[in-house]
């Protein structure tokens, strides 16, 4: 099975003199000054120490995950934003770094090997901005061009294969669960160069402004199963999406994108004979 790489000219931030790489402190610090919430404030709710909180948002403490989900909920950040912090908040910060300043980290034969024994669509994504590493044949077939235009948030907006893919409402869905997870991280995360290339990128898109602008609450999240269009049968499929983390995500810092079939034989679980005879004896 072959893999498709993303276009080298995907637009991407790096690291310069200008404009240094952005830290997760940054995206709660934007959400809490645009709410006109103190830290103290902040700090109270999620049971941390004005003194703690400060030095987290400021990026000279790391967040706990314990903090980074409870900060995350009081400022009602979009709930696929949340789960992409905790996904960076668990990398060395040289590695975290690497990752906001758009740096690619190739993957190897070995992690490429993992997408041939996956039936359904899969590719390897990074955390946050969503830049797709690489992908298997079914994942290229469903969803046509997303590769090798590089970053997922890009392609729902501006390719017309999207919406023949994902037909209403159900691009709509994917749209907004993604713009809307870009909408609450990229500002704060990514330098001003990466951002800037993404927002000029985006902006040729109808739909942009309404998306980006729009604030959807935690609650009201669109949380149901993606559905694609077949361009060649012209059927439609569900399938059920899962993110899957790598074992070693210091050494792979990316995480795995799989739809599976919401329709399929039942499994079928045999407990052997042995085993299901076995009891404890009284003493």
């Amino acid at each position: 099975m072959g893999h498709a790489t993303p276009n080298a000219a995907m637009p991407g931030g790096h690291n310069d003199d200008d404009n240094s790489c952005a830290d997760i402190g940054h995206v709660f610090a934007e959400h809490r000054v645009k709410q006109k919430r103190s830290r103290l404030s902040v700090a109270r709710a999620i049971g941390c120490s004005p003194g703690h909180y400060e030095k987290m948002e400021l990026g000279s403490r790391r967040f706990t995950l314990e903090y980074l989900e409870g900060a995350a909920k009081e400022l009602g950040i979009f709930p696929l934003a949340r789960d992409q912090l905790m996904a960076l908040a668990t990398q060395p910060e040289t590695v975290l770094a690497r990752i906001l300043a758009g740096e690619r980290t190739v993957p190897q034969p070995y992690d490429l090997s993992l997408l041939d024994v996956i039936t359904g669509p899969a590719c390897l994504y990074t955390p946050a901005t969503f830049n797709i590493l690489a992908s298997n044949e079914e994942f290229d077939r469903t969803f046509p061009g997303a590769c090798e235009m590089g970053n997922l948030v890009l392609w729902l907006l501006t390719s017309d294969s999207a919406k023949e893919v994902l037909p209403q409402p159900y691009w709509e869905q994917e749209a907004t669960l993604y713009v809307g997870a870009a909408a609450c991280l990229w500002p704060g995360l990514l330098t001003r160069r990466a951002f800037e290339q993404f927002r000029d990128e985006m902006a040729v898109a109808k739909d942009f402004n309404r998306l980006w602008n729009t604030y959807i609450p935690p609650d009201q999240v669109p949380t149901t199963n993606i559905v694609t269009l077949d361009q060649e049968g012209g059927t439609t499929r569900e399938w059920f999406r899962h993110a899957v983390a790598p074992e070693f995500a210091y050494q792979r810092p990316w995480r795995m994108c799989v739809l599976a079939p919401t329709t399929r034989p039942k499994s079928t679980f045999i407990v052997p004979t042995g085993m299901a005879r076995r009891t404890r004896s009284r003493p």
